[in-house]
């Protein structure tokens, strides 16, 4: 998929399915979830009682998935065809 979210995918197989399916859409691409962050999290922050980050090196912006919904909820047929990357609060 170029840049803009335009154009045919040339990703995995279930992205290209879905391009290649027919219909237009507008597409929301989260990043890492909120609660796979904490999944991840949860297990330090029990055992050593402090929170271990997975990769300091790249930081992430969790979003939560009720934010996901919320955003695919504002987007109407202006939208269609554009891709969107989310993402959290900005560290």
């Amino acid at each position: 998929m170029r840049a803009n979210g335009r154009g045919p995918a040339y990703g995995p197989p279930v992205m290209q399915a879905v391009e290649w399916s027919g219909p237009e859409r507008t597409r929301a691409r989260p990043g890492e979830f909120a609660a796979d962050s904490l999944y991840l999290r949860a297990p330090s922050a029990r055992a050593e009682r402090r929170v271990a980050d997975v990769d300091p090196d790249t930081p992430g912006t969790p979003v939560h998935e009720a934010d996901i919904g919320a955003g695919a909820a504002l987007m109407d047929d202006r939208h269609t065809g554009e891709a969107y990357d989310l993402a959290g609060a900005r560290r």
